[in-house]
Protein backbone atom coordinates (compact mmCIF):
# COMPACT_ATOMS: atom_id res chain seq x y z
CA UNK A 1 0.00 0.00 0.00
CA UNK A 2 1.61 3.38 -0.97
CA UNK A 3 2.12 5.73 1.73
CA UNK A 4 3.04 9.44 2.12
CA UNK A 5 6.26 10.43 4.67
CA UNK A 6 5.82 14.08 5.38
CA UNK A 7 8.51 15.95 7.18
CA UNK A 8 8.51 19.25 8.68
CA UNK A 9 6.76 21.83 11.26
CA UNK A 10 3.59 23.13 9.05
CA UNK A 11 0.14 21.36 9.85
CA UNK A 12 -1.46 19.48 6.29
CA UNK A 13 -5.00 21.59 5.57
CA UNK A 14 -6.94 21.63 2.84
CA UNK A 15 -9.77 20.64 1.04
CA UNK A 16 -11.05 17.83 -1.26
CA UNK A 17 -14.65 16.90 -2.95
CA UNK A 18 -14.95 13.21 -2.36
CA UNK A 19 -16.99 11.37 -5.59
CA UNK A 20 -20.08 9.61 -4.88
CA UNK A 21 -19.33 5.13 -5.35
CA UNK A 22 -20.96 3.89 -8.66
CA UNK A 23 -21.87 1.03 -6.19
CA UNK A 24 -23.45 3.11 -4.08
CA UNK A 25 -25.45 4.60 -7.02
CA UNK A 26 -26.68 1.81 -8.74
CA UNK A 27 -28.84 0.40 -6.59
CA UNK A 28 -30.69 4.05 -5.00
CA UNK A 29 -31.06 4.50 -8.91
CA UNK A 30 -32.89 1.15 -9.27
CA UNK A 31 -34.75 2.26 -5.84
CA UNK A 32 -36.56 5.20 -7.66
CA UNK A 33 -39.02 2.80 -8.97
CA UNK A 34 -39.78 1.76 -5.77
CA UNK A 35 -41.09 5.48 -4.85
CA UNK A 36 -44.09 8.15 -7.03
CA UNK A 37 -41.81 10.95 -5.32
CA UNK A 38 -39.05 12.62 -6.17
CA UNK A 39 -35.22 10.89 -5.71
CA UNK A 40 -32.45 13.81 -5.87
CA UNK A 41 -29.24 12.22 -5.84
CA UNK A 42 -26.09 14.54 -4.71
CA UNK A 43 -22.60 13.84 -6.10
CA UNK A 44 -23.43 10.76 -8.13
CA UNK A 45 -20.82 9.57 -10.44
CA UNK A 46 -21.22 10.08 -14.58
CA UNK A 47 -20.22 6.87 -15.27
CA UNK A 48 -20.96 5.11 -18.55
CA UNK A 49 -22.63 2.19 -15.74
CA UNK A 50 -25.00 4.95 -14.41
CA UNK A 51 -25.83 6.21 -17.72
CA UNK A 52 -27.02 2.46 -18.90
CA UNK A 53 -28.99 2.38 -15.48
CA UNK A 54 -30.50 5.71 -16.65
CA UNK A 55 -31.11 4.22 -19.91
CA UNK A 56 -32.97 1.48 -18.71
CA UNK A 57 -34.79 3.77 -16.26
CA UNK A 58 -36.17 5.66 -18.62
CA UNK A 59 -37.01 2.85 -21.10
CA UNK A 60 -39.26 1.75 -18.09
CA UNK A 61 -40.74 5.30 -17.36
CA UNK A 62 -38.36 6.84 -14.95
CA UNK A 63 -38.51 10.54 -16.00
CA UNK A 64 -34.64 11.88 -15.09
CA UNK A 65 -32.71 15.23 -15.35
CA UNK A 66 -30.27 17.16 -13.71
CA UNK A 67 -30.80 20.53 -11.33
CA UNK A 68 -28.03 22.33 -10.24
CA UNK A 69 -25.56 19.68 -9.96
CA UNK A 70 -27.65 17.18 -8.65
CA UNK A 71 -29.98 13.82 -10.78
CA UNK A 72 -33.25 14.12 -10.32
CA UNK A 73 -35.38 10.72 -11.20
CA UNK A 74 -39.37 10.67 -10.39
CA UNK A 75 -40.72 7.45 -11.43
CA UNK A 76 -44.61 8.13 -11.04
CA UNK A 77 -45.46 7.75 -14.99
CA UNK A 78 -43.82 4.12 -14.78
CA UNK A 79 -45.65 2.15 -16.98
CA UNK A 80 -43.87 -1.11 -18.08
CA UNK A 81 -42.25 -3.53 -16.18
CA UNK A 82 -40.93 -5.95 -18.84
CA UNK A 83 -36.94 -5.12 -19.31
CA UNK A 84 -36.69 -4.01 -23.43
CA UNK A 85 -34.71 -6.25 -25.84
CA UNK A 86 -30.89 -4.90 -26.30
CA UNK A 87 -30.78 -4.04 -29.84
Amino acid sequence: MASFVITGGTPIAGEITVSGAKNAALPILASSLLTTGEVRLENCPRLRDVDNMLAILSALGVKSGEQGGALSLRADSAASYTMPQNT
